[in-house]
């Protein structure tokens, strides 16, 4: 499945937030991902709601097997590594960390 196809399968999520003071830069990148065919289809707190990191689930989107790596810019953490054909993988970035998890949150 093409990544543009992606785009029309569910409608964007948007939250505006006004401009205030805090402690990060407006400027800063907060996700990246190297490849064009990783997409990144979730952002989100994990399932414990006292838990303050974030969950990440991608997906390779051409068919091809690929390395890549995921940054988190907001807890400084990256992960690299590979992706298979069509792969979803999930990740949650806390405590300085980006690690692997499966489909109810636990790390693999």
């Amino acid at each position: 499945m093409s990544k543009r196809s992606l785009e029309f399968l569910q409608p964007q999520i948007v939250h505006l937030e006004s401009g205030h003071e805090g402690i990060l830069s407006q400027n800063e990148s907060t996700f990246e991902v190297n490849s064009e065919n990783i997409l990144v289809t979730v952002i989100k707190r994990p399932y414990e709601g006292n838990d303050r990191g974030v969950v990440i689930r991608a997906i390779e989107t051409s068919g091809i097997e690929t390395s890549t790596s995921i940054r988190v810019g907001l807890f400084s953490v990256e992960w690299k590594g590979k992706f298979f054909p069509f792969e979803m993988k999930s990740f949650i970035a806390k405590d300085g960390n980006i690690l692997e998890i499966n489909g109810i949150e636990e790390l693999i």
